[in-house]
């Protein structure tokens, strides 16, 4: 039985035990959920408040660096176990906080401005939407950019790419690209940049899963970023970009549903047989379609004969003829209303994985 002596002379090297330990889990959490950062950034700040000795700033900081570069050390060595978890737990702590950053109230209400943006990249009001091809196209795009990324990659590394790994990548950037257009991209960017790093150390006959979570990791921090990039930025693009970037993606996902639109006019049976109103039978862009009362150009028709009138931003409205189009073409006429976050998405899904890759190193082990 422990006497209240034995307890008090216990208690110093206990309490500093658990103080070490302490530090070694917090050490765990920062370094893993900044991506390795948390280091460099308190050096950075004990550098410029005059820590480190003598010397100018670069010097200081490079003594800091060092010495928490060694406490890092010294945490996992004493305590492994708590460390490797530690990080675990940073690095899934990381990719929650990234789904689901969002802009602070007062920042809004200070800046006006700043507040209507987000209420346009955040909007999901629509005047219409044709949803068939929407998966297909984030998918295939998803896959085309991250088996390009895997192959540019490794050539910038002086390597010739495996057909292996730029078929996981490719996989990796499908599931991320599907993702993103299903309304989860920064899950999607984490799971997809996962996918490809497991596959591709698979293939080397290794799956270690610290690995694998820190690509999701810095997947879902990318998809985070380039989500945001693709909002704000399509956003802030002039009214006449915004159509003509609208009407590319209404043309790119009408050819991923497999129905296909040519670039310029052509004569189709399919438009003189179910859209009759087509000024001369023609599939194409920018064809003119008769009204009962006045007519309207619409931005697309399809060979098979499928009237589309092309929308992006929040704020888009169709215009009387367009409305007496959608009534009297019912079912032959459609609006395609794309908005800030659906460049979101695509941005997230198809470009993070491939940056995961680069700065994870995913791919990189021989």
């Amino acid at each position: 039985m422990r006497t209240e002596q034995d307890v008090v002379a216990r208690t110093p090297s206990e309490v500093a035990r658990l103080g070490r330990a302490a530090n070694a889990a917090v050490r765990g959490v920062a370094n893993s959920a900044s991506l390795g950062m948390a280091d460099p950034l308190e050096a950075g700040t004990e550098a410029l408040v005059g820590m480190g000795g003598s010397g100018n700033f670069q010097q200081r900081y490079q003594r800091q660096l060092t010495l928490q570069h060694q406490q890092d050390v010294d945490a996992q060595r004493e305590f492994p176990e708590l460390y490797k978890w530690s990080d675990r737990a940073g690095a899934v702590g990381g990719m929650l906080a990234a789904g689901e950053l969002r802009l602070p109230g007062f920042v809004a209400k200070a800046a006006p401005a700043v507040g209507r943006a987000v209420k346009a990249v955040n909007s999901t009001r629509r005047i219409g939407f044709v949803p068939g091809g929407f998966g297909t196209m984030g998918a295939v795009g998803g896959a085309t950019i991250g088996a390009t990324g895997q192959v540019v990659g490794d050539a910038a590394r002086g390597q010739a790419s495996s057909p292996m790994d730029v078929l996981d990548a490719a996989a990796g950037g499908a599931v991320s690209g599907y993702e993103a257009t299903r309304g989860r991209p920064v899950f999607g960017a984490a799971v997809g940049s996962g996918v490809t790093t497991g596959l591709q150390d698979a293939n080397r006959g290794v799956w270690p899963p610290d690995d694998v979570l820190q690509s999701a990791q810095t997947g879902a921090y990318a998809g985070q970023a380039f989500n945001g990039l693709g909002r704000f930025g399509s956003n802030a693009l002039p009214t006449q970009a915004k159509k003509v970037l609208g009407e590319g993606l209404t043309f790119a996902k009408s050819w991923a549903r497999g129905e296909p639109i040519p670039p310029f006019e052509v004569p189709a049976q399919g438009v003189r047989v179910n859209l009759p109103e087509a000024q001369a039978g023609r599939a194409g862009p920018q064809q003119r379609i008769d009204l009962s009362r006045s007519y309207t150009d619409g931005d697309w028709i399809s060979m098979p004969g499928n009237g589309y009138e092309s929308k992006f931003g929040w704020a888009a409205k169709p215009t009387p003829p367009q409305i007496r189009a959608a009534s009297e073409l019912a079912g032959r006429y459609f609006y395609d209303h794309w908005l800030p976050r659906d460049v979101g998405a695509f941005a997230a899904g198809w470009l993070a994985p491939p940056v995961a890759a680069s700065f994870g190193g995913s791919g990189d082990e021989q």
